[in-house]
């Protein structure tokens, strides 16, 4: 009996070890699913606040941990696109689409993406797709041809001389303006927002802040200086990012876009701003209406008379659009929108306007390559329609933001053709004037 006592201890024993290890493997399985779910969960909070880096960071680790469902590739593809880095966002979508049916916001997003990795056939073939389920439409329709008839944009090609910049860097740099015998440009590359906690909500990265080279043309010049138009108390005023800066040769008066902090403190949209050059102090807002719709990229006339922006206005054709505001009695008047002729459903951008009377401007939704095309405009002419500028200064990649010397044989633009997403390089364009064929008068002798 005494060992048969010994033997029903010994199986309790086992009985009960053996309950709390399957307790405890129960416990440690729900254990790595909340922590799963919370992962998830904070994912999906990243990405409905807009916190795109983040969220495109927790969901990418789902992914690897083979958790993730096709709403998290969905996700990282519209994310992907919003961060201007097409290849990726492409990836994600075909393997959403690969199940699932693309909805229409993001069948367009997808169509757009590969135009922008140069996979064009392909994306005119998915804008085809996309009119055949939900109706055709000349903006589209326009696209497409242009997409299957690219060999045009080829045909200036010689005119224009393309060089990446020595003030490239592994961040992003974008040309503004030309002051004080330097170039103007704004970068994200001033790493100590990070320690401050100053980043980009969307990007994770550190503000546009703005800097000055020394030589004019920086094709080889490596110095650097912070410019003090604007120094730090962009931050201490609440600004946050730098969006555009021009000079009106007329009056010494700058006009330069930056973050404003809104009364609930979650929306910073882009305001316009001016002031005399030579103030150190802030500028006064250009008061365009409500103040919670961004507006950026100012460029003013040569007479300074005339301002150029972009902002996403109500009236806006679609995302950002181009408008103008005339100078009169001291104030700037309500934005005019400048028309379908020049704005589309998609994006204008980065207008600059040369003394020649030519409005050129950035676009992602008239017909090129793919991304952001450079467009140029006759302004003056009432008839005129924006003329691709065609490779290589466009590419399937971003390209945007040129700005050209008096003359217009000069300048500087940004384009991410190297890096692709956020990585803009600051590249020089030699432009040739001469208009060809080229005709020779004169009397020709020969000598015997």
């Amino acid at each position: 009996m005494k060992g048969f006592a010994i033997s029903q201890k010994l199986l309790y024993s086992v009985v009960i070890s053996g309950t709390l290890l399957f307790l405890s493997e129960i416990c440690r399985a729900q254990a790595i699913w909340d922590k799963v779910k919370s992962t998830h969960e904070l994912a999906d909070m990243h990405y409905e606040e807009g916190n795109y880096e983040k969220a495109i960071e927790l969901y990418r680790h789902l992914v690897i941990n083979q958790k993730a469902n096709n709403t998290v590739f969905v996700r990282l593809g519209r994310m992907s696109y919003a961060l201007n880095d097409y290849k990726t966002s492409v990836k994600w979508f075909e393997r959403y689409k690969n199940t699932t049916p693309l909805t229409q916001d993001d069948l367009l997003m997808y169509a757009n993406a590969l135009a922008g990795t140069g996979r064009l056939s392909e994306a005119a073939d998915t804008y085809t797709s996309y009119m055949d389920k939900y109706g055709t439409n000349d903006w589209l329709a326009l696209k497409v041809w242009r997409l299957n008839n690219l060999s045009y944009l080829y045909e200036d090609s010689l005119t224009y001389s393309v060089k990446p910049t020595s003030v490239n860097s592994e961040f992003s740099e974008i040309p503004m303006a030309y002051y004080n015998d330097g170039l103007l440009f704004i970068s994200d590359r001033d790493q100590s927002f990070q320690a401050k906690n100053h980043t980009t909500k969307s990007t994770g990265r550190s503000p546009y802040a703005l800097y000055q080279t020394v030589n004019l043309w920086p094709s080889t010049s490596t110095s650097l200086q912070k410019v003090e138009i604007e120094p730090s108390n962009l931050i201490r005023k609440g600004g946050y990012h730098v969006a555009g800066l021009s000079f009106s040769e007329n009056d010494g008066q700058m006009v330069y876009a930056k973050n404003v902090k809104m009364a609930d403190d979650l929306k910073q949209p882009l305001q316009l701003f001016t002031k005399s050059i030579e103030e150190s102090t802030e500028g006064k807002r250009i008061g365009f209406g409500e103040s919670k719709f961004s507006i950026k990229h100012p460029s003013i006339s040569p007479d300074g008379n005339t301002l150029y922006f972009s902002a996403e206005l109500p009236d806006s054709y679609g995302g950002f659009d181009l408008y103008k505001s005339n100078h009169s009695n001291g104030t700037w008047s309500e934005p005019v929108n400048l028309g379908p002729s020049i704005n589309t459903p998609g994006n204008e951008a980065f207008p600059f306007m040369h003394k020649s009377g030519v409005l050129y401007f950035s676009s992602d939704g008239l017909p090129g390559f793919g991304g952001y095309d450079l467009f140029k405009i006759d302004i003056n002419n009432t008839t005129a329609e924006p003329q691709n500028m065609g490779y290589p200064l466009n590419s399937s990649a971003d390209d945007f933001s040129l700005i050209l010397n008096g003359i217009g044989d000069r300048g500087h633009f940004a384009s991410n053709r190297r890096m692709g997403g956020l990585n803009d390089d600051i590249f020089v364009v030699e432009i040739d004037l001469q208009e060809y064929p080229l005709t020779i008068k004169g009397l020709l002798k020969f000598k015997n």
